[in-house]
């Protein structure tokens, strides 16, 4: 669980460092991983950076399908949290 949290925090720095396609593939790791391993909120955790990395890649239409999915799912899996930071991180919502 601990490698899993690192590894977010380091796709976090690289998509503010400008590296999202980078962190997208580690990111598609992790999300496997935790889909393997039956972390449900981590695999949501995941597909939320995903969706950042993809507008931070200048990606919005690809941002928008996965974000407005990992709402639909992460809200009818009861993580409302996780489904409220996939709607406020939709492009066109601010």
């Amino acid at each position: 669980m601990v490698r899993i949290k690192a590894g977010f925090a380091e796709a976090e720095v690289e998509i503010l460092s400008g590296r999202a396609a980078e962190a997208g593939r580690n990111l598609n790791a992790l999300q496997a991983r935790t889909m393997h391993d039956g972390f449900a909120v981590f695999e949501l955790e995941a597909r939320l950076l995903l969706g950042r990395a993809e507008l931070r890649a200048g990606r919005p239409a690809a941002a928008r399908a996965q974000l407005g999915r990992l709402e639909f799912d992460a809200r009818g899996k009861g993580f409302l949290l996780i489904a409220r930071q996939a709607s406020a991180s939709l492009p066109g919502v601010h």
